[in-house]
């Protein structure tokens, strides 16, 4: 049973089977102790009673006492399909239809009876067969009549199948071919969706990166369950982009050093560099470029390693404040050879924060890079630090030529470069690493730009408080 339909219906017939099995059950249940059916089987008995007596009473041949008597009393029960008991006034039964109760008192057997209007009373006796029911009269005679009848233990199920089954059965029929109809109409509405859903995924699973699922159809579930699916397509679909775009960045930016070491190095081979100048400047040339590569690739399996969460970090508390101004002395001779003014505001005291000094500072250096390279001439970086109770804020702003709207999305994606045409490592990773880096330390990373307005970076990680800087610096002594 694999068909969401067949499923459905299953479902639906097992609800509906069992609320008729509850029903049935609470109707047995209310006829097995229905008060209005054993008064009617008293007031029934009753009447039969009645109308024995005054045959009784005209018939003078109808008495007890006389074997002709008990023959007619007999042939008068069975016509009457009801057992007889004549009770005299002293309480002792004289005459039984079914021979067994006759000598024994009633007040043995009718422990406990109900008496009603002119001397009548009913009362009732359990049996292995049953539970018997009689009414009693007076008599002209003295003592009573009692007329009687056997209800047997099941009869409430006689009465309920005579009465009430087929209704029950008719509508639980009714109630199953329109579940089945239900179950149809609900499978489709679901299934149908699910069905696009899945050849969405098979042409995925093809190579079709742009299939999509429909997002108006079906349930609000499944219309959810297609809008993340859709969205998973479009950052697989931007992953292959992107990765497509890093491999041919990749591959020009290894391209212009491997050239340039290449040329150089034929230009030793050769003899072309003749002179010992000449040489080295192909040498220096050939180890910077060797540098360079060397940046790049440190770049990429730094970034893989954060990704990975692979790349231990050695967590210590220090002064932020201390190491944003140290970052910011380092590349002081940078911005004034470039034209610029680098500064670094430094908190009124120390800012605290528990980090791996290393990474942080090549967060920083990453960050600083961007603004030295992307602020011409005149311009301005300026680093400041502030804080609140419970974060760390660094900012690090230029009054460069600005990020366009579109690329802030994307700009701390990996491989992403919001010009391709600018230099740099070439591959897009410096964003990423600092990304990573802040969210390995419980912090996040982000930006705000105008083209033409320059660029502000703004880093929070978790503050230190005074009291985890004591515990943490404090030394472990051990006895």
């Amino acid at each position: 049973m694999k068909r969401l339909s067949a499923r459905l219906a299953t479902a639906f017939g097992a609800v509906i089977l069992l609320t008729l099995l509850s029903i049935s059950l609470a109707l047995l249940a209310l006829l097995r102790n229905d008060p209005l059916t054993q008064r009617l089987t008293v007031l029934q008995l009753t009447a039969q009673a009645q109308g024995i007596e005054a045959i009784m009473r005209r018939d003078p041949a109808l008495r007890p006492e006389t074997e002709e008597g008990r023959a007619a009393l007999h042939e008068l029960a069975q016509r009457q399909e009801r057992r007889l008991l004549w009770i005299g006034e002293d309480g002792i039964i004289h005459f039984d239809s079914a021979n067994t109760w006759e000598g024994r008192g009633v007040g043995e057997l009718f422990s406990r009876r109900v008496p009603t209007q002119g001397g009548r009373w009913w009362g009732e006796r359990e049996t292995e067969r049953g539970t018997w029911l009689f009414a009693a009269v007076p008599t002209a005679l003295g003592g009573h009549l009692a007329v009687g009848t056997l209800i047997p233990r099941l009869a409430f199920w006689r009465r309920f199948r005579n009465t009430l089954l087929g209704p029950l059965l008719q509508a639980g029929a009714l109630a199953m071919v329109l579940a089945g109809a239900l179950a149809l109409l609900i499978s489709r509405s679901i299934v149908r969706p699910l069905q696009q859903l899945v050849a969405a995924a098979q042409a995925m699973a093809e190579g079709d990166l742009g299939a999509r699922a429909p997002e108006e159809i079906g349930p609000e579930e499944v219309r959810r369950l297609a809008r993340t699916f859709n969205a998973m397509g479009e950052r697989i679909q931007a992953g292959q982009e992107a990765q497509r775009a890093f491999f041919a960045n990749v591959a020009h930016d290894l391209r212009t050093p491997l050239t340039s070491i290449q040329g150089f190095a034929q230009a030793l081979v050769d003899g072309t560099a003749a002179t010992e100048a000449s040489r080295k400047q192909a040498a220096q040339a050939i180890y910077e470029e060797a540098r360079r590569l060397e940046r790049m690739t440190t770049a990429l399996l730094d970034l893989a390693r954060l990704e990975a969460g692979a790349m231990q970090m050695e967590r210590q508390p220090l002064d932020l404040g201390q190491l944003a101004a140290e970052r910011t002395e380092r590349l002081l001779p940078r911005a004034e050879q470039a034209g610029l003014s680098l500064r670094c505001e430094p908190p009124p005291q120390a800012i605290r924060i528990l980090g791996d000094r290393n990474r942080l500072a090549q967060a920083l250096d990453n960050l600083l890079d961007n603004a030295l390279r992307y602020t011409p001439a005149g311009g301005e970086v300026l680093v400041r630090l502030e804080a609140t109770a419970e974060e760390a804020i660094l900012t690090v702003a230029d009054t460069g030529e600005g990020i366009p709207a579109e690329a802030l999305p994307h700009l701390f994606e990996r491989f992403y470069r919001a010009d391709p045409a600018r230099g740099g490592v070439g591959a897009g990773l410096g964003l990423a690493i600092v990304r990573e880096i802040v969210q390995a330390h419980g912090g996040s990373v982000a930006v705000e730009s105008q083209p033409g307005e320059g660029s502000r970076f703004t880093l929070r990680l978790p503050r230190l408080q005074d009291a985890e800087a004591e515990a943490a610096e404090r030394p472990t002594n051990f006895a």
